[in-house]
């Protein structure tokens, strides 16, 4: 009878536990959370929101025009399914003040949602992280801004 050469059991046992040990190690370098995902999408819409109201502050600067608007939108408070920082064609040929929506910030708009963007006041935008977890945004008419209102704007980077 021959015997062929092969792993024993212990032998096998030991590059699993290797294994698990060298696995555990390296997970949290290689783990990427969806509350990091949503963070970063966040960045990226509050960047994308301000740097489409600083072109529309230079238009209006240019055009001498300095009554700003003071909303974004005409989206319903506390509302899901409304339409974030767009205005329709409509809205902005019927604006006739500086308190009605008169331009569109984003070219589509953002959806609100109770796990995304929310409308909480006229000038005031909440995006929810997590059901916890929220961070609060406010418009700035002066400056023609959207500002971080939250205690944690820094713990997100803003």
């Amino acid at each position: 009878m021959q015997y062929k050469k092969a792993f024993t059991l212990i032998e096998l046992v030991f590059c699993i536990i290797i294994i698990a040990i060298l696995a555990s190690i390296a997970y949290p370098y290689f783990s990427f959370n969806k509350n990091d995902a949503k963070i970063i999408k966040l960045k990226s819409e509050v960047e994308l929101i301000n740097s489409s109201l600083a072109l529309l502050r230079n238009q209006f600067v240019f055009n001498k025009n300095l009554d700003f608007p003071k909303i974004l939108d005409e989206a319903l408070i506390n509302s899901e399914n409304q339409k974030l920082f767009y205005c329709s064609n409509t809205q902005i040929q019927n604006c006739q003040s500086v308190n009605c929506c008169s331009y569109s910030v984003l070219q589509r708009p953002i959806i609100a949602s109770k796990k995304s963007w929310m409308k909480i006041q006229n000038t005031k935008y909440r995006y929810f992280i997590d059901a916890k977890n929220y961070v609060d945004f406010v418009y700035n008419d002066e400056k023609i801004f959207l500002e971080c209102m939250s205690k944690n704007c820094k713990d997100y980077g803003f």
